[in-house]
């Protein structure tokens, strides 16, 4: 990381969080184990986590591929060193750490977002949008559904919420791909604002303000509309109310 910057770079964010968030759940995986056998937690990190971490990248996808069994982690690590030695237990500990990591790779899952801008001028107009949005739910699975809101037209958010990270990127990146291919087809277009990227907290909340900016502005236009149109009303009666009352006094000059 370098701290020379003043500020992160938005598309530092993303992979930084979801680290983070690997890191996490492996430290939590570590520390329950330790607790239930009551052993130091410093001592099963440096010896199953740490290492794992520097030789992989980070230890929760060297444990994904392990559960997967395309990788045999237990053969990088020392349960003998360094520190208390653990080698009477290592059995015991194998078998708690695997138990907990499927329970927590199951249910961990990563929600994945893109964003894209879809719009048509042509006769078939916002038929040829939902057709272009429809053919795009297509690249959806039983185990990676594509959904698909409308942000603040044109602007759509397409979004994945999946455990593998991988398959819903492509899955995403399909989507799109049919998206653009069948609004072009229609001789609208088609602009991608943002690639399948990890979603935060703060991406939400953004989603949610300009749905509700957007809302206002309506609102807004909406109540300016009726002011003028009520405005108008109010100085028609008053001329009918005018009208009315020079006839009432030409009657009575008359009378």
């Amino acid at each position: 990381i370098n701290l020379s910057k003043k500020r992160v770079a938005t598309e530092d964010i993303a992979p930084k969080q979801e680290m983070f968030a690997k890191v996490k759940n492996i430290h939590g995986v570590m520390q329950h184990v330790a607790s239930s056998n009551d052993i130091d937690i410093e001592d099963l990190c440096a010896k199953v986590s740490w290492p794992l971490h520097l030789k992989y990248g980070t230890a929760f996808d060297a444990f994904k591929k392990h559960v997967n069994q395309e990788l045999d982690v237990w053969k990088d690590c020392d349960f003998s060193q360094p520190g208390t030695d653990l080698t009477p237990i290592q059995d015991k500990l194998k078998k708690d750490i695997e138990t907990v990591l499927v329970r927590r790779l199951m249910q961990a899952q990563v929600r994945l977002q893109a964003k894209c801008e879809v719009s048509c001028t042509d006769y078939e107009g916002i038929d040829a949008v939902k057709e272009a949005l429809l053919e795009g739910a297509k690249a959806s699975t039983e185990e990676f559904k594509v959904n698909i809101k409308l942000v603040a037209h044109p602007l759509f958010a397409l979004s994945c919420l999946c455990a593998d990270k991988d398959m819903g990127m492509k899955v995403l990146e399909e989507s799109l791909d049919l998206i653009e291919k069948a609004i072009t087809a229609k001789k609208g277009t088609f602009v991608l604002k943002s690639k399948p990227t990890f979603v935060t907290t703060n991406d939400d909340d953004e989603n949610k303000s300009d749905k509700s900016g957007s809302g206002s502005d309506s609102d807004s236009s909406d109540e300016g509309e009726q002011d003028d149109t009520m405005g108008n009303l109010d100085a028609d009666f008053s001329d009918l109310m005018k009208k009315k009352l020079d006839d009432d006094g030409d009657d009575e000059h008359d009378d």
